[in-house]
């Protein structure tokens, strides 16, 4: 019986509030530094997943960045994704307009700018690194999507198409068409219809993962479950990582009165999308800690009394939310969590190297 440790970072959906992931990141890569000052934050980790955002900083972290090249990517370059000229017209469209709901509140240009720019260095998907699933939903089939860099399915998506799939929120973005044919043959032969467009080409039309994992942990344990029958349950060691949550509630009297134009309301923040992203990354931390409860699972997810949108990347929020996270982490035990996960990863050997650990005790957040 081997006592090898399998490590998995998992990254939650939230728009803009990836900077509140890549602060924590940061705090986390900085303590193991400590300990390494040369082992960069992948190596760490035997799998890493991401949703919509996290996508984003699964990526990053996979292709080798480290956590402060991209927290400094939400701080630089969060205004071109998040365009407040766009903001703007869609506000007043909605006013002068309120029944008419014919497009996203962003066109995604700024978006798939940004990830063209930032990701196209890193090129195609499985060049990445370490192993990495992204999550996306398709919504011709109405099933999840899940990109995993080291099948032969994705061999020649690029790593910022599979951002750009798990990053189109509905209602904040365009959904994106995929139109890789080894992508869309290997989803074919599963038994899944692929569209066809008025010039006959092929696609799946994809949108933000979030619709099914915002917090993508649970398909990231049943990966090692299944692909790494050896390892035992108590050596998995699950990071899972939030954006941050209100602290503020829908109370009684607007769930039962609030219509479409409330729900949606970007002015809102638009608490339909908040809300069933936050229920699934909740649903999922629940169901990590009592169905797999020999794990080791910690979840760092902030409490914040401000109301930080996942949609606007104005600086004044920006600089907001990273005061906010920083007195989170002190004051509602993040850090002390973070010392303990980094007390157990440099203690454990991992399912990539091939010396033997022994046990630790199961933690969670």
């Amino acid at each position: 019986m081997t006592n090898q440790t399998f490590s998995i970072l998992a990254l939650d959906g939230g728009g803009i509030r990836g900077l509140v992931t890549a602060i924590m990141l940061d705090r986390l890569e900085k303590k193991l530094k400590q300990y390494d000052s040369n082992k960069p934050l992948k190596d760490y980790f035997d799998l890493i997943a991401g949703t919509s955002t996290g996508s984003l900083i699964a990526c990053g972290i996979g292709y080798g960045l480290n956590a402060s090249q991209i927290k400094e990517l939400y701080i630089d370059r969060g205004e071109v994704i998040f365009k407040q000229s766009e903001r703007f017209i869609f506000r007043i469209s909605r006013l002068f307009n309120p029944i008419s709901y014919s497009r996203p509140m962003f066109d995604g240009t700024g978006l798939e700018e940004v990830l063209q720019q930032e990701l196209g260095k890193m090129e195609l998907f499985q060049n990445l690194e370490k192993p990495t699933l992204v999550t996306s939903y398709d919504t011709y089939n109405r099933t999840p999507v899940i990109f995993n860099n080291t099948q032969t399915s994705c061999s020649t998506i690029k790593t910022w198409q599979v951002c750009r799939a798990s990053s189109s929120a509905p209602i904040a973005f365009p959904g994106y068409l995929l139109t890789d044919p080894i992508f869309l043959d290997e989803e074919e032969k599963k038994g899944k219809k692929i569209p066809i467009d008025s010039e006959g080409k092929k696609y799946l039309p994809l949108i933000d993962g979030g619709v099914v994992a915002n917090n993508p942990a649970l398909f990231a344990i049943a990966h090692c479950l299944r692909e790494k029958p050896e390892i035992q349950e108590e050596n998995i060691i699950t990071a899972s990582f939030g954006t941050g949550q209100k602290i503020s509630s829908i109370n009684g009297e607007q769930v039962r009165e609030w219509g479409l134009l409330e729900w949606i309301s970007p002015l809102k923040g638009i608490p339909l999308v908040d809300t069933i992203f936050d229920g699934s990354a909740d649903a999922v931390n629940e169901i990590s800690k009592q169905i797999l409860s020999r794990c080791q699972f910690f979840r760092f997810q902030p409490i914040f009394e401000e109301d930080f949108s996942a949609f606007d990347a104005d600086p004044k929020q920006l600089k907001a939310m990273q005061k906010a996270t920083e007195i989170a982490m002190e004051s509602q035990g993040i850090e002390e969590e973070l010392d303990r996960l980094v007390e157990i990863m440099t203690s454990t050997n991992p399912a990539s190297e091939t010396s033997n650990t022994s046990n630790t005790e199961t933690a969670s957040v």
